[in-house]
């Protein structure tokens, strides 16, 4: 294989650009981590935020409305995991295990995108 064609710059450009949504996801986590709380849908929310805005601007042809579409499809989905009675008292009552919680919205992300 030839990698002599590739542009370093152009390589750590496209690197830099591909690695920004888990840098700001993960800068995010961060800060709730640092509150005491163990985030995982994380994940998840990027997820359907991205179906979401792909769906969103394809059908309406506009990447402005695509962007509030994967917006609301990320918040809606953090507004449902926060709102629910379940989800609060199990993240209350079972505080050790916020990576079996975290990872069933994760999971209910990937279900929800079949």
């Amino acid at each position: 294989m030839d990698f002599s064609s590739i542009d370093p710059v152009i390589l750590i450009a496209s690197l830099i650009v591909a690695s920004t949504p888990i840098l700001l996801a993960a800068t995010g986590e961060l800060i709730v981590e640092k509150s005491g709380v163990l985030n995982l849908g994380v994940e998840g929310m990027m997820i359907i935020g991205a179906i979401s805005g792909f769906i969103v601007c394809v059908e309406l042809n506009s990447p402005l409305l695509g962007l509030i579409g994967a917006a609301l499809g990320g918040g809606l989905l953090f507004w449902n995991r926060n709102s629910s009675l379940k989800s609060k008292s199990s993240s209350i009552r079972f505080s050790p295990y916020h990576v079996w919680i975290g990872t069933g919205f994760t999971s209910r992300a990937f279900i929800h995108r079949h």
